[in-house]
């Protein structure tokens, strides 16, 4: 079990100097890119001095290239904010508002960026929160993966795989048929490549201290569970996964199917189960980036919940992210900690689940009926609702969460019965 230590006020630099303990994890979210090189120098020495050996450092940051797409937004609305005055929340709306100008004009700024102008749209229907978070840091620096990997080699530091477990076979990044160029490559030298020719704006990656070589097996360990992402369970014959078409129907995916789909079987006992354990593992690797399956860092609860029963939210998280984000964004997490994440839903299911906290399912979907046709069609249209307030639309969207929604939230405990 983890458990929280105290919390410290402090910076990276004298962190270093004057903590004498070790760690076997070390978080750094939402730092890497947004700060100095020489704040992220300071952030490698603690990494340096007080990662055990052996020992994982997680971080996210964005890269190149495909993130200086972000990079040239930031920079943009940070000259125009410059010549502004007043509160930093109304200086960042008219910088977006005059950058939308500016792109409608043409000229070399919206030839060179074809782009622009839809990201422009888009930060205009954006919370001014969100704005603020992502423009208006003093920093802002992508970096490309290999020059991140090459700087933590230096401390001592392999690249061992993704938090997100997709991204764990660099195949699933890379937009080609054609693979032979990286045949007798390196794992680290694949991920290099593939995050350099491929899709990657934002990565959220593990290293760990001490590592040399490794191959991609992180998803493969005991202690994750694999489990469905479906419920009920029923399965198409292949996904396509950026440019490549896997088959699951095959010997290897149905072995893991009759065990996995539950989330209580541990991911390493399944693969070990196989005859071909590498085909096992890389089987699971595609399993997941489909979006069918995903792995649980504890195993999944029971999915069948009684209509009579009230439930609760586990984490008062979930009430307090949907209260603050999801009638300006649209969307909203709902946290779990058998998942070691979130589900995020929009539109009506998000409503649905935050009226489950402290309600029984029928009295839920009622609460949801009548929230929604109070709205009006533009306050419908920013959550996501597009169907017609009619009876027969309800029924259809109420069953679905009664028959797919409701047992995923039992089974990762956002929500569990109180009475």
């Amino acid at each position: 079990m983890t458990t929280c230590g105290p919390t410290v006020a402090t910076t990276f630099a004298q962190f270093a100097a004057s903590t004498p303990e070790r760690f076997d994890y070390i978080a750094a979210h939402g730092v890497y890119s947004w700060v100095s090189p020489a704040v992220v120098e300071t952030l490698h020495q603690v990494v340096e001095q007080t990662l055990k050996d052996g020992g994982l450092f997680y971080f996210c940051h964005y890269v190149r290239p495909k993130g200086t797409r972000t990079e040239f937004l930031f920079h943009l609305l940070q000259t125009l904010m410059a010549q502004m005055s007043g509160p930093l929340a109304g200086r960042i709306r008219a910088a977006v508002s005059e950058a939308q100008v500016l792109a409608q004009e043409g000229g070399p700024l919206a030839q060179d960026h074809p782009y622009l102008q839809d990201d422009l749209n888009g930060l205009a229907n954006r919370d001014t929160r969100y704005l603020v978070h992502e423009f208006c840091n003093k920093y802002f620096r992508p970096n490309f993966f290999r020059e991140v990997a090459q700087d933590l080699r230096d401390i001592g530091l392999g690249y061992v795989g993704s938090a997100r477990a997709e991204r764990n076979n660099p195949l699933n990044l890379y937009p080609m048929d054609d693979f032979s160029a990286w045949d007798g490559l390196p794992f680290v030298a694949k991920e290099e490549r593939a995050s350099l020719l491929g899709d990657d704006e934002f990565r959220w990656d593990v290293f760990q201290k001490g590592a040399t070589e490794p191959s991609a097996q992180s998803t493969a360990r005991n202690g994750y569970k694999l489990d469905s992402a479906k419920f009920p369970y029923g399965y198409p014959k292949e996904a396509t996964l950026w440019s490549r078409t896997v088959s699951f129907d095959t010997p290897v995916f149905k072995t893991l199917l009759e065990g996995g789909h539950a989330g209580t079987k541990d991911i390493g006992d399944l693969v070990n189960g196989c005859v071909d354990r590498k085909q096992a593992r890389d089987t699971v690797l595609d399993m997941v980036a489909s979006g069918m399956f995903q792995p649980l860092i504890q195993a999944a609860r029971s999915p069948i919940g009684r209509g009579s029963v009230s439930y609760g939210f586990s984490h008062a998280l979930s009430k307090q992210l949907f209260e603050r984000d999801f009638y300006t964004e649209g969307s909203c997490s709902f946290s779990s900690e058998i998942m070691g994440s979130a589900l995020v839903f929009s539109g009506f299911n998000a409503l649905a689940t935050y009226a489950m906290n402290t309600n029984d399912v029928d009295t839920a979907l009622a609460w949801t009926r009548t929230k929604l046709r109070a709205m009006t069609a533009q306050e419908r249209r920013n959550i996501g609702v597009k169907f017609k307030m009619k009876d027969d639309a309800f029924v259809e969207r109420e069953t679905n969460f009664k028959r797919a929604v409701l047992p995923r939230l039992l089974k990762y405990e956002i929500l569990t019965p109180i009475g």
